[in-house]
């Protein structure tokens, strides 16, 4: 299978990390030169966000259901510089 990997330079507002499939866990890399936040909510606020500091990866994983489950197909994150999200659990 194909590997899901999405990267985007960002900058500052909440951006959108679409795949083609949809997954329970993703693996975020933060290249940025600050703190970046991941949220499965487009409009989340940061306090309910995760917090990834710079130079850092860190598996999230979904913890509530939504639609289909405890799958998406997209994340936010919010942040300024070069981010780097995988699916890894499809």
């Amino acid at each position: 299978m194909k590997q899901q990997v999405v990267r985007k330079t960002i900058a500052g507002s909440w951006t959108e990390f679409k795949f083609a499939v949809k997954s329970r866990a993703f693996f975020v890399k933060n290249f940025t030169s600050g703190d970046i936040y991941v949220s499965f909510a487009n409009d989340d606020d940061q306090d309910g966000a995760f917090k990834i500091k710079t130079g850092m990866g860190e598996e999230i994983y979904i913890a509530s259901p939504r639609q289909d489950g405890y799958y998406v197909d997209a994340v936010y994150v919010k942040g300024t510089g070069e981010v780097e999200v995988q699916a890894i659990d499809f």
